[in-house]
C-alpha cells in the first residue's frame, strides 16, 4: 500500500512538472517593457515580437508602445478571395464578409532575410477562432487554419517542408513580369503562398479574429519551447490579427421550371375543357 502511495505521489509530481514546462515555455509579453510587435485581436491572450529583422508578414511592421486591442488594421500580411456560385472568384481583399460553406483562399505574404544568424527554417501558423470562445487553441477542430515550415538552407530553391498537405503550396511571385518565379535580393526573400478551405458549417455567426505569426527556429526553440504558439513573446517575427465577419450560409430557393409531361397535361386538361364547353353551346 506504501508503495502504491509513493507511485501516485511520482506519477502526480511528473503531471505537475509536465504543466508546469509547457507553461514556462510561453514568455508573457508583459514581462517585456520595451516597444513590440503585438497582436490585436480583443480578449485574446498576447502574441509580441520584439525585431522583424529576419521575419516578416508582407512588407511593413510596426512596433506598438503597449497592446492595442481592437486594432484592425493590419492589412499587408494576408488577403482572401471567395469562390462563387458560377465557379469564378471574387477580388482579394481583407475586409470581405465569409459565408459558412464559402470556398476560401486565404493568400499569406512572407519576407524573410537571406542572411541571419544559424537557424534552420522559419514558420508561419494561422489560426481562426471558429467558435468565438477567445481561444486560437480552442475545442473546435481545425482552428489551426495552415502551417508552413521554410526550410533556411534551401532558400535559393524556393523550397518548403509543407507537411504533405495537398491544400499547401507556396506560390512565388516575380516582382517584375509576375510570372512564377521567386523575388530574391542581397537580404531578402519574400513569397506568397495559399491555403484553400471551406468555411465550417458550424462556424459561430458575427465577427471573430485570424492570428497570423511568423517566426525562425531559434526564436520558436528559445523563446517558445520549441513550438510556434498563437500567445507569448517570440524575439523574431511578427504577428497580425484580422478581423473576420461569419455570415449565415445564403440559400436560394429555385422554383422548378414545369416539366414536359406537366405541360403536356395542362394541354390536354385545356382541350378537354374547351370540348366540353364547345358541346354545352352546341
Amino acid at each position: 500500500m506504501k508503495l502504491l502511495a509513493v507511485k501516485i505521489t511520482l506519477l502526480t509530481s511528473l503531471a505537475l512538472m509536465s504543466g508546469l514546462s509547457y507553461a514556462g515555455s510561453v514568455i508573457s509579453c508583459s514581462s517585456k517593457s520595451i516597444n513590440l510587435d503585438y497582436g490585436n485581436a480583443s480578449g485574446y491572450a498576447q502574441a509580441c515580437h520584439e525585431t522583424p529583422t529576419w521575419q516578416r508578414l508582407g512588407s511593413s511592421w510596426d512596433s506598438e508602445a503597449a497592446n492595442t486591442n481592437g486594432d484592425a488594421t493590419d492589412s499587408d500580411g494576408v488577403k482572401w478571395r471567395i469562390k462563387q456560385s458560377d465557379g469564378s472568384w471574387s477580388d482579394y481583399s481583407n475586409t470581405a464578409t465569409l459565408e459558412q460553406g464559402d470556398t476560401v483562399e486565404f493568400q499569406f505574404s512572407f519576407t524573410r532575410s537571406t542572411t541571419g544568424y544559424a537557424h534552420n527554417y522559419d514558420q508561419l501558423k494561422a489560426w481562426v477562432d471558429w467558435d468565438q470562445d477567445f481561444k486560437f487553441e480552442g475545442r473546435k477542430k481545425g482552428e489551426l487554419l495552415t502551417k508552413v515550415t521554410w526550410d533556411k538552407n534551401r532558400d535559393s530553391e524556393g523550397n518548403i517542408d509543407g507537411g504533405g498537405d495537398p491544400n499547401r503550396s507556396l506560390g512565388w511571385i516575380d516582382s517584375t513580369n509576375h510570372s512564377l518565379g521567386y523575388v530574391k535580393n542581397s537580404a531578402d526573400t519574400h513569397g506568397f503562398f495559399y491555403q484553400t478551405i471551406t468555411i465550417p458549417m458550424d462556424a459561430m455567426i458575427g465577427d471573430t479574429w485570424m492570428r497570423v505569426r511568423v517566426a525562425c527556429s531559434e526564436s520558436i526553440v528559445n523563446n517558445g519551447g520549441g513550438v510556434l504558439r498563437p500567445k507569448g513573446y517570440l524575439y523574431q517575427g511578427e504577428v497580425e490579427d484580422y478581423l473576420l465577419t461569419i455570415a449565415k450560409k445564403t440559400t436560394i430557393t429555385k422554383v422548378s421550371e414545369p416539366s414536359a409531361i406537366a405541360l403536356m397535361m395542362a394541354g390536354f386538361l385545356l382541350m378537354v375543357a374547351r370540348a366540353r364547353k364547345k358541346a354545352r353551346v352546341s
